[in-house]
């Protein structure tokens, strides 16, 4: 910090020496009031709470295995304690690897999310200033210690702020927020894999769902009853659909035979229509179809963000 207090006023120095046009812009306002990225920062609360909820599940889990063991810890044999006690054990290590995993991805969409935002406000910032003429801006909002007075002229702030936010009206108004949930997938055979495969392909799909500000994740857990998450249907994930008032979901199934993953992914509309779908039969290792589904995903949802552009 007091590094750069030096660079500044030796900068607002050499300005003064060669008459150089400065201006100053109050970032941090610039970021409260700049809607896309306040959008942007409601979008990762979201996902917070969301990654939050996946762990708080698995804390239940934990908690309500402690206390049935503390309950039957008077009964049960040498075997069954040393068996519940591993269990406990084994929860709790998943425990940890799960909220380091979750506090990565958190950090890594933190980033990716807020990024194209930042560089628009530099970029707006510099349009302005070759506009204007000006030599150097300057963060008043990081230089309170050091700029006690400046003209209010040379205050670029409300500029950035109408040129940020020029096109946020029309914008939404032509492409408005489209709400989506991932429904559980239907397994075409009853196994653990499949399962784990099946919540596997559903978790890549809100991640990539949640790289979009167009999109609004929407949580299912009050419609779960309704559409019986162990064999779900398509009508009663329809009217899931409609009580949760959704522009579109991501469904589909999964299938597990001779150490082969194969799986339908297919996005619908609010009233059940396919939109676009895809499908792949690989080997069972993840880092072979995770890529797979994933690029799947990805491409049906900038496909629909592209139709929704153009108004189709």
């Amino acid at each position: 910090m007091r590094r750069f207090f030096i660079f500044l006023l030796a900068a607002v120095g050499a300005a003064a020496a060669q008459k150089i046009n400065l201006a100053v812009v109050d970032m941090e306002r610039v970021k409260k009031e700049y809607l896309d990225y306040r959008d942007a920062l409601n979008q990762l609360r979201q996902y917070r709470m969301e990654k939050s909820r996946v762990l708080d599940s698995l804390r239940r889990e934990i908690d309500s295995l402690k206390r049935v063991y503390q309950e039957q810890l008077p009964v049960l044999t040498d075997e069954g304690r040393l068996l519940m006690e591993q269990r406990i054990s084994q929860m709790e290590q998943e425990y940890k690897k799960q909220a380091l995993r979750i506090a990565r991805d958190i950090e890594q969409k933190t980033r990716t999310t807020l990024e194209p935002y930042i560089n628009r406000i530099y970029s707006v910032i510099d349009s302005i200033a070759r506009k204007q003429g000006i030599d150097m801006v300057i963060n008043s909002s990081q230089s309170r210690e050091v700029i006690l007075y400046y003209k209010p002229q040379q205050d670029i702030t409300d500029v950035v702020i109408g040129e940020l936010n020029r096109t946020y009206a029309s914008l939404v108004g032509r492409l408005k927020i489209q709400y989506m949930a991932v429904f559980p997938f239907k397994l075409l055979t009853r196994s653990s894999r499949t399962q784990e495969i099946a919540r596997t392909i559903q978790d890549i799909a809100r991640e990539e769902i949640n790289r979009y500000s167009q999109f609004n994740l929407v949580p299912i857990s009050p419609v779960l009853s309704m559409i019986n998450p162990d064999n779900p249907d398509l009508n009663n994930i329809k009217r899931a659909v409609d009580i949760l008032k959704l522009d579109a979901f991501i469904w589909g199934q999964v299938d597990f035979k001779d150490d082969q993953v194969i799986f339908k992914i297919t996005l619908y509309d609010s009233q059940g229509n396919i939109i676009d779908t895809r499908g792949d039969r690989t080997e069972d290792k993840r880092e072979v179809w995770e890529p797979i589904v994933r690029s799947y995903i990805r491409d049906m949802l900038n496909k629909y963000r592209q139709s929704l552009e153009q108004g189709n």
